[in-house]
């Protein structure tokens, strides 16, 4: 493997550089050697109160600020998540909740646009929804994935054909789901 080099460009920048940084290290070194061992101490005592104070202001003010904000805003903001923990208790129960079983699944279903019709049969505690056949099954995938278990209903079965007749597939969905016990 080669060794990389710098373009030259960059060699001849450097090397224009390098005479007047060389210049002015020995001219600090030369400076520093003229001091006596106290303006030595001085100036490194300096150095380090300027450290510390560049330290202060860049890092620890900056968190200190953000930890006095936090400390305000805490109180503020559980007092407002106990309100709405209280709002929440004393709000009535969605009305999908207080229908009857396959009456909560077909709202819930008509709250969805663009699923396919379907057939509904209930025998407790199953529900069997069958849909007519459709070339895009997503919505009604993405229904099932959400809504049968926040009603209380788990999937059971699903059964899904495929049918290529009159040259557009389509596919076929029946689903079966049981009611949670508990419920």
């Amino acid at each position: 493997m080669k060794p990389y080099r710098l373009p030259a460009s960059w060699v001849n920048a450097l090397q224009r550089l390098r005479t007047p940084v060389r210049r002015t290290y020995t001219r600090a070194t030369t400076a520093w050697r003229s001091l006596s061992s106290r303006e030595q101490t001085q100036l490194q005592g300096l150095l380090l109160i300027v450290l510390m104070a560049s330290a202060y202001l860049f890092v620890l003010a900056p968190a200190l600020k953000n930890i006095r904000y936090w400390q305000a805003e805490l109180p503020r903001l559980q007092s407002q998540a106990q309100e709405l923990q209280r709002l929440l208790k004393q709000a009535p129960g969605a009305p999908l909740a207080n229908s009857s079983p396959p009456a909560a699944i077909t709202e819930s279903l008509q709250l969805h646009p663009g699923l396919p019709p379907y057939q509904i049969s209930y025998t407790s505690p199953l529900l069997t929804l069958e849909f007519t056949p459709t070339p895009n099954p997503d919505p009604l995938l993405a229904w099932l994935n959400q809504a049968p278990s926040s009603l209380g209903w788990h999937t059971q079965e699903v059964l899904l054909q495929r049918s290529d007749d009159e040259g557009t597939p389509t596919v076929r969905v029946t689903l079966t789901l049981k009611e949670t016990i508990g419920k």
